[in-house]
């Protein structure tokens, strides 16, 4: 079975977080740098999504890679 699927590939940068809810399938990668740190547009994004007025992302198909140092692995939270 073929499936059509069309792909965008944004910087979180770019990315309007205010529509999340409008996606469908979202995969997030995720790079570290030094010490195991977060790029300071990743770090908006989850503070967005943490918030009690985030879009709902009910529905939505979604992954996070995170790239980096395995001596820096982080316990995965629940959205």
């Amino acid at each position: 079975m073929l499936i059509k699927i069309n792909v965008n590939v944004i910087h979180t940068e770019d990315f309007n977080f205010k529509k999340i809810d409008k996606e469908e399938i979202l995969i997030l990668v995720i790079s570290t740098y030094s010490e195991g740190l977060s790029p300071e547009e990743n770090i908006y994004l989850y503070k967005f999504l943490m918030l009690k007025q985030a879009p709902k992302m009910n529905g939505i198909y979604f992954i996070i890679f995170r790239l980096g140092d395995m001596n820096f692995l982080i316990k995965p939270k629940r959205i």
